[in-house]
């Protein structure tokens, strides 16, 4: 599972964006999955990260006082010997993983993630020596922190101008705006260098690509997340709305790609994970698994309206 920190769907090529190469790994594994319109997190990492753990929406965790005392993802997967990892340069979200009991956590600098890609390295190591079977979380922080350090150049913001509509930086949204494209694309470079570079097939195991939460790119006035943001605030569409991929392994899997507007939230997550592995639960929340393998019927009328037969 890979989950990058503030990553808005609207900035992914397989969502529609307009330079459609700003992301070819995600649209590439895009193209082979279950690509989710309407999935949403819940505007703040500590909240959807203990919506992941719990799969419950009642609050039980805020920044200062991280505590889950329900039954949590980690200790569940684990209790059926599976083992758990996440490796991540985001301090919260570990915080909440071990609230959560998992047994392995490994976190990298966001400094080290940014200028060598320590965070991709440290998880291909991770994958490649873990004991089946696994449950691995990448939780890369590159967006929301690579956006406030990298340097904006005039190469970079011409590339942009000479291949869209878009207008030279000329403010401070505008120059966000080409910060995060640019961030968006060095997280897809991240992703192409961790699938690339695991020694499993890709197709042999279920993967899953999301984020925490959107960004504030000029919306409501307000650019990344401002002193006044509450959790009301978090609730707006921008913030909300996240991109959800989801390839099952192969052996089930059929069919090339499909697009599902079913409404899909963070809590539903846990249960679809369990699902995905052959694990029983009791979760409170629905598992959307069925969407991901369709009937051999619906399959037919599948392929038949994306042209293929």
């Amino acid at each position: 599972m890979v989950v990058v920190d503030a990553l808005r769907p609207d900035f992914l090529g397989c969502y529609g964006f307009p330079l459609y190469d700003i992301s070819p790994a995600i649209n590439d594994i895009s193209g082979h999955s279950v690509l989710f319109t309407n999935a949403t997190a819940d505007g703040r990492t500590v909240y959807s990260a203990s919506r992941l753990m719990t799969a419950n929406a009642t609050f039980e965790a805020s920044e200062r006082n991280i505590t889950l005392n329900v039954k949590c993802l980690p200790m569940h997967l684990q209790e059926h010997g599976v083992n758990c990892h996440i490796v991540t340069s985001n301090p919260l979200a570990a915080s909440v993983f071990r609230a959560g009991g998992c047994k392995h956590i490994t976190n990298v600098h966001p400094r080290d993630e940014i200028e060598n890609g320590l965070l991709t390295e440290t998880a291909i190591d991770i994958i490649n020596n873990a004991l089946e079977p696994w449950f691995i979380v990448v939780w890369y922080l590159i967006v929301h922190d690579y956006m406030l350090t990298c340097p904006i150049t005039n190469k970079w913001c011409e590339n942009i101008v000479t291949n869209s509509t878009w207008i030279f930086p000329c403010d401070e949204r505008d120059v966000r705006l080409f910060q995060y494209a640019h961030s968006v694309a060095r997280v897809d470079q991240q992703i192409a260098m961790l699938r690339t570079g695991i020694n499993y097939n890709f197709q042999d195991f279920a993967f899953i690509l999301t984020s925490d939460h959107g960004e504030k790119l000029g919306e409501q006035h307000t650019l990344h997340k401002d002193v006044h943001y509450t959790h009301v605030y978090s609730q707006a569409y921008d913030l909300s709305r996240v991109p959800l991929i989801i390839r099952p392994a192969t052996h089930k899997y059929k069919y090339s790609s499909m697009m599902c507007a079913k409404v899909i939230n963070w809590i539903n997550l846990p249960p679809t994970i369990c699902d995905l592995m052959g694990i029983k639960h009791d979760w409170n929340s629905k598992s959307f698994v069925d969407e991901l393998y369709l009937p051999p019927n619906d399959l037919k009328q599948h392929l038949k309206d994306l042209g293929y037969i």
